[in-house]
């Protein structure tokens, strides 16, 4: 709000202005008509989507999904459940694992037989696996459903009936699992059994998926931390080894999840249906040791997914410990020594080995298969690169520089001028010879040629000179940015898979997954894996797992960070790219908008309308749509001529009257030169209209047509001209300044036109040059018999007084000079004049003080 004066009242007034009776600057009246106004406004809107989302509602069924070619496999869970798959207790302190207890009580609560005794709602399925249970279609008219009973009882002791503690007081904890639910979901038995592991092929059994669980992986317990440091701290031994699992048992129909249980039909039509659950008691598992379980159903629709850690699967972490005497931390801390001094005894054997692995995991270099398996293309790749680094510093060398506005060629001057560059230094310290170190370091150390990275401002040059003379800048920004975004997509991919490689590989489901699979073996796959990993995770899509570690979360934290920086620059540049490449339909498309709110307010009528609209289509079509002045605005007039000449000067000496002109006159007359377009049927010029422009043809084709607009007398095509007589207003023109036939244009046409005020201002500065195309066109219309001779020959008498009255004024000019002239002439003689005396008077002085001096010398002699 602008300062105001304190006689105003300043921002109070503004508040509440009591005189007027307006708040904020408006009256009771305009606030209620503003608030009305968007009342009305935000209501329209809220009940176009109202209605949008009542429209969408009428299209989507209340019971059967709409995509159900797009479903997943469902998920296989768990209960106990906790927030990182950990099932952690100590056997003989019961509060480590009461919350445990409760949470099965819980989910085993809707399983109880007394609400299952209702005939309504539950019916008996059969205590063996059997056929899918069809209860008919989705959408038919039968209503709800009944359930399947699943009674507790063929849990066995994961019941809770005879153990209330469900095993974790004995040390043999059980899990109740369960598959997700999904409407008209209908899981498919294995066909065939050679895709499955062999301890599972023994429970393929008809009308049932099976469910199996073996041990993953386990991590070292109980180490002293001053023994895990480094990377060795969370270690995980990949190791199977099922003594620490122990033994399984599985309760259940058929030890897994029978057919009759499916479909589920969802919570409207099935809502008291009970999923089947399967029991797994863990009865004789390692105390004190962490161990991973892995649990998967086979089915021939259920697959398994690396994002999503429940697709078919899950990994849940058991860890059972039991509180004992002294001397039982004894026996643990034995066990600990003698793992170290395995340790060591491995390290004490293969102490070359080790050193080599080192070595190896120092290096900075990723995917080493590539580097190993084509040793001498990129040898041949990385010296062709030298030799055109070494010819590029050459030329740069020898690259001319302006001085004074003169161009420098002399080759001291310019080595000496390119010492002084920065460019000089990076061109040094690229070209340096770290390959030598090779010989040290062997010749698989792509890490030793960084200091080629300092040619990158080289790259940066060749970048913005090609985009200062490309044709098609915006092109080449994009396809520049899209360069920059797939090498830090590269980096970034490199970065991930080093640091998966030092974590090691498949030690948790961040890092890249165990390259002993042959699935993840192929360096195709690896390069791949990461690339992905580090588009999604630079794009902050965020479809990857979750870190687990420090130095994961890290790294994640800056991968975001960075992402997000990318992301605003694509967004940033693309659309100032996109901007500017639609810059100018933006604008013309503003000038077709306007102009269709002026004929529709103006009411003008619609083949008019239609008409203009399909002269702004022919202009943008044929990109006649730029204005040449704004185009050529910050160009330095020099240029402007040139460009003008060259393209205008040859169409404009086919003109008969400008033929042998001066070059100086038809340059300023190009400058002057204004495009025009016509669509079918307008009038260039009538019969009797008052000629202001000649027309030069560009393109396209006039007709000479009759008053009736229809009979053609001929056709003017590309490169023909008309009314440049008119624009000279000839004396005794018969037709005066006036049309004399009438122009229509057949197609779109494009024409030049030179307009009478244009050639008459370019003409003050050439007289010799008026009075010659004068003469011409009185020789073409004499030669027409288009002129009358006594009227050319006969004096204007207007023509006449305005030459008496120039010749008046520039005697009057003249006179005033002279006067002017004349007193100066008698100030400077009389200012001589003055000077004379005073020198005469000096000079007098002068000789009578010598005749002075001379009469006293006489005396004294």
């Amino acid at each position: 709000m602008p300062a105001q004066n304190k006689d105003d009242g300043g921002w109070k007034k503004f508040l509440w202005n009591s005189d007027t009776g307006e708040f904020l600057g408006r009256t009771g009246g305009s606030w209620a008509k503003i608030l009305l106004f968007y009342v009305i406004f935000y209501g329209f809107l809220a009940g176009i989507f109202i209605g949008t989302i009542q429209a969408l509602l009428l299209t989507l069924s209340n019971y059967k999904p709409t995509w159900q070619d797009r479903i997943t496999p469902p998920g296989l869970t768990h209960c106990p459940r906790s927030e990182k798959s950990e099932i952690m207790f100590t056997v003989n302190d019961p509060t480590t694992y009461m919350k445990s207890i409760k949470s099965i009580k819980d989910f085993l609560k809707a399983y109880d037989d007394e609400p299952q005794r209702d005939q309504l709602k539950f019916e008996d399925c059969g205590e063996q696996p059997d056929i899918y249970k069809h209860r008919g279609d989705l959408e038919s008219e039968i209503g709800i459903r009944k359930a399947c009973r699943f009674p507790k009882s063929v849990l066995g002791p994961c019941s809770g009936v005879d153990d209330q503690y469900f095993g974790f007081s004995l040390g043999k904890p059980c899990l109740i699992v369960k598959l997700n639910r999904i409407v008209n979901y209908r899981p498919k038995p294995l066909q065939s059994n050679e895709s499955i592991p062999e301890e599972v092929k023994s429970k393929v059994q008809p009308n049932v998926i099976p469910l199996h669980c073996t041990t993953k992986y386990v991590s070292a317990f109980n180490l002293p931390s001053q023994q895990l440091a480094g990377d060795r701290r969370d270690e995980w031994l990949k190791k199977e080894d099922e003594e620490l699992l122990g033994q399984m048992e599985y309760y259940g129909i058929g030890g897994g999840f029978p057919l009759q249980y499916y479909p589920y039909y969802g919570k409207l039509l099935h809502p008291h249906y009970l999923q089947p659950l399967v029991a797994i008691q863990f009865t004789n598992i390692t105390l004190n040791q962490e161990v991973r379980v892995e649990c998967k159903v086979y089915g021939e629709n259920i697959a398994y997914s690396d994002k999503d850690r429940y697709q078919g699967r899950f990994e849940p972490l058991v860890f059972a410990t039991f509180n004992m005497n002294n001397c039982n931390n004894t026996d643990q801390k034995k066990t600990d020594k003698e793992l170290i001094k395995d340790d060591k005894q491995d390290e004490e054997k293969n102490p070359k080995d080790d050193k080599e692995q080192n070595k190896k995991k120092e290096k900075i270099s990723c995917f080493n298969e590539l580097q190993n398996d084509n040793t001498m293309l990129w040898v041949a790749l990385d010296y062709t690169s030298d030799v055109i680094y070494y010819i590029d510093t050459f030329i740069r060398s020898r690259t001319g520089f302006l001085e004074q506005g003169l161009l420098v060629r002399d080759s001291k001057k310019l080595w000496d001028s390119y010492k002084k560059t920065p460019q000089f230094k990076c061109d040094l310290i690229s070209m340096t010879p770290t390959d030598l170190l090779m010989l040290q370091f062997g010749i698989n150390s792509p890490e030793l040629r960084f200091n080629r990275l300092f040619k990158l401002a080289r790259l940066f040059e060749f970048f913005y000179r090609t985009e200062t003379r490309t044709n098609y800048p915006n092109i080449f920004r994009i396809s520049n940015l899209v360069l920059y975004i797939l090498i830090i997509i590269h980096w970034n991919a490199c970065i991930f898979y080093a640091i998966s490689k030092t974590l090691g590989f498949g030690t948790d489901d961040w890092v890249y997954p165990n390259i002993t699979d042959p699935k993840y073996s192929r360096l195709s796959r690896k390069y791949t894996y990461c690339l992905y990993w580090s588009t999604i995770t630079l794009t902050t899509i965020g479809e990857t797992p979750p870190p687990v570690r420090d130095i994961e979360y890290l790294f994640v934290v800056a991968d975001f960070l960075i992402g997000v920086l990318i992301f605003a620059t694509i967004v940033g540049n693309i659309g100032a790219m996109i901007s500017n490449m639609n810059a100018s339909r933006a604008q013309f498309q503003a000038r077709i908008d306007s102009i269709k709110q002026y004929m529709q307010f103006r009411k003008v009528n619609k083949t008019l309308e239609t008409r203009v609209v399909k002269w702004f289509d022919y202009l943008w079509r044929t990109d006649k749509t730029g204005d040449e002045k704004e185009a050529f605005r910050y160009l330095p007039d020099k240029l402007k001529a040139e460009i003008a000449i060259s393209v205008h000067l040859e169409t404009l000496k086919k003109v008969r009257i400008f033929q042998d002109c001066e070059a100086g006159l038809l340059i300023e007359l190009v400058l002057k030169l204004q495009p025009q377009v016509f669509s079918p049927g307008d009038y260039v010029c009538r019969k009797g209209d008052i000629g202001r422009e000649m027309y030069i043809i560009k393109e396209g084709n006039l007709a000479v047509v009759a008053d009736d607009g229809i009979t053609q007398f001929v056709v003017l095509s590309d490169g023909a001209y008309f009314g440049e007589i008119s624009i000279l207003n000839i004396k005794g023109s018969k037709s005066g300044n006036r049309r004399t036939a009438n122009i229509r244009s057949v197609g779109y046409s494009d024409l030049f036109a030179l307009s009478k005020d244009d050639l008459m201002e370019v003409l003050v500065e050439y007289p010799e040059a008026k009075t010659v195309l004068e003469e011409k066109g009185k020789a073409i219309l004499m030669k027409d018999g288009l002129i009358d001779e006594t009227l050319a020959n006969q004096a204007d008498s207007k023509e006449l007084e305005d030459k008496v009255t120039i010749m008046e004024t520039n005697l009057g000019l003249m006179q005033t000079k002279l006067t002017h002239i004349s007193a100066k002439w008698a100030a400077s003689q009389g200012r001589v004049k003055q000077k004379i005396i005073n020198m005469e008077a000096k000079v007098r002085a002068f000789s009578q003080q010598k005749q002075i001096e001379r009469l006293e010398n006489m005396r004294d002699q």
